[in-house]
């Protein structure tokens, strides 16, 4: 509630909105403050600590890493299950398009110094084998021995 003192009749009506304005002004800055608390709050929960589990999905939302997105089979010997795979280097683009911007991947040229110390598109070795697991089921069974005393 706002009390207005007796004054003049232009001069209660300014005081009026002097009162109403700053109440306006509190509110506006209450929200700014809850607002920015909001948009604060998932950045002071997701803070790391030491033994927490790695989140690595965040990494691959970022414009500035290189990706190297397997393309195809080189060569691949099947008696000894070795090969060779070519990478393809890529990098995060945006397009704009009907009014929509989409975030993709576009072929990347190699940007080392010097150029010539890593590959464009390398072609990596990998080999495949097969694992035998063996399972052995076993239980403990309690086995009573006779002494030499019993058997007499």
């Amino acid at each position: 509630m706002v009390r207005v003192r007796h004054f003049g009749g232009m001069a209660a009506i300014k005081n009026l909105f002097s009162y109403a304005f700053k109440g306006i002004h509190l509110t506006l800055g209450g929200l700014g403050l809850l607002l920015t608390l909001t948009l604060c709050a998932p950045a002071i929960s997701q803070a790391q600590v030491l033994g927490d589990p790695v989140d690595v999905s965040q990494d691959f939302q970022k414009m500035e890493n290189v990706y190297f997105i397997g393309s195809r089979l080189a060569s691949f010997d099947t008696a000894s299950g070795q090969g060779t795979l070519q990478w393809d280097r890529y990098v995060r683009n945006t397009t704009l398009s009907f009014n929509k911007i989409d975030v993709g991947f576009a072929r990347a040229r190699a940007t080392e110094f010097p150029g010539t110390e890593y590959d464009q598109d390398p072609s990596l070795p990998f080999s495949i084998t097969f694992v035998v697991r063996a399972r052995f089921g076993c239980a403990f069974r309690r086995v009573h021995f006779r002494s030499a005393m019993e058997t007499l």
